[in-house]
């Protein structure tokens, strides 16, 4: 899902362009990585497309078992 595309944001950054950013994922499917002091951090993804990481990581560690 989603158009594959990946941007890099900054912590202060993203203070000022939430709305912007939000919407960017949220309706275009846009991934983010968010750094603080240039180390990343945190991803932001689709809530649907973590729904579908959570699914895929319980059938791995369902396979495993």
């Amino acid at each position: 899902m989603g158009c594959n595309m990946q941007k890099t944001i900054g912590f202060s950054d993203l203070q000022r362009q939430l709305r912007a950013v939000f919407d960017e994922v949220a309706g275009e499917g846009v991934e983010y990585v968010l750094t603080r002091s240039d180390r990343p951090e945190v991803v932001m993804i689709r809530y649907d497309e973590f729904i579908e990481l959570l699914a895929g990581r319980e059938r791995e560690e369902i396979t495993q078992h």
